[in-house]
C-alpha cells in the first residue's frame, strides 16, 4: 500500500489504502481516515536464551551495524547476525518504524517470507530478525522480544509505550465514504480479518 496520500492523490478513486495519517492539510481539505489495523514490526530470536528486551537505542545499534558482536550487549562473545525483510516496500516500512531516520545496515542478511526467516535464524548462531507481529502463532523455537522492557500490542501502539508499527488507514473522501463501505465491511468481517490479519494487528 501507498505510504501517503493527498487530496490531490485521491482524484474520482473512492478511496484509498495508506500506511500512516493523513496531515493536518488532508484533513482540512475533506479526506476521512477509518483505521484498519496496523503493521506491526518487532524482534524474533530462536537461540538466545535468557534474552528478554533490548533498549531502542540497542536495536538501533544492531541494525544500523555498529553493534556486531553481543559482547557489545553484555551477553558474550560472539558475532551477531542481523535478518531483516527481503521484500523492499516492507524493509523501507520497517526500518522508519524501528529505526526511523536511519537505514537497516548492507551487512543485515535478507529474509525472503517467514520460512526463509525460520531457517536463517535456525542457520545462524545469534541471529536477531526483524518481522511482521500478527496474531498468528509463531514457530515453537521464536522468541519475540521486548523493546524497551514494553512487549508488542495492538493496545500498546495506541498508547504509543509500543511505537513501532505502521497504521492502515482507509481513506475517503466526503463524497467517496458510500462506496467505499464494502470494503470496509469486508474489512470487519471474519474472512476479512483472516486476510488482513496475515499481515497486520487487526482493529476490530
Amino acid at each position: 500500500w501507498s505510504s501517503d496520500v493527498c487530496s490531490s492523490d485521491l482524484g474520482d478513486a473512492d478511496c484509498a489504502l495508506i500506511g500512516g495519517r493523513l496531515s493536518p492539510r488532508d484533513l482540512h481539505a475533506g479526506l476521512l481516515e477509518t483505521p484498519l489495523g496496523v503493521e506491526l514490526f518487532g524482534l524474533v530470536t530462536a537461540d538466545l536464551p535468557g534474552l528478554r528486551s533490548l533498549t531502542s537505542q540497542e536495536v538501533r545499534g544492531i541494525f544500523t551495524g555498529a553493534l556486531r558482536d553481543w559482547s557489545q550487549l553484555g551477553r558474550g562473545a560472539g558475532p551477531i547476525t542481523a535478518i531483516v525483510p527481503a521484500d523492499q516496500r516492507t524493509h523501507e516500512r520497517a526500518a522508519g518504524a524501528l529505526i526511523s531516520g536511519d537505514r537497516f545496515s548492507s551487512r543485515c542478511l535478507r529474509a525472503d517470507g517467514e520460512p526463509a526467516l525460520a531457517s536463517m535464524l535456525a542457520d545462524h548462531q545469534g541471529a536477531i530478525a526483524v518481522t511482521r507481529l500478527t496474531a498468528a502463532r509463531r514457530a515453537p523455537a521464536q522468541r519475540v522480544l521486548e523493546i524497551d522492557w514494553t512487549p508488542h500490542s495492538l493496545d500498546a501502539f495506541r498508547r504509543g509505550t509500543y511505537p513501532f508499527g505502521v497504521p492502515l488507514q482507509l481513506i475517503t473522501s466526503s463524497t467517496g465514504a458510500e462506496s467505499a463501505a464494502p470494503l470496509l465491511r469486508f474489512a470487519r468481517s471474519a474472512a476479512g480479518q483472516e486476510h488482513l490479519g496475515r499481515h497486520l494487528m487487526m482493529s476490530r
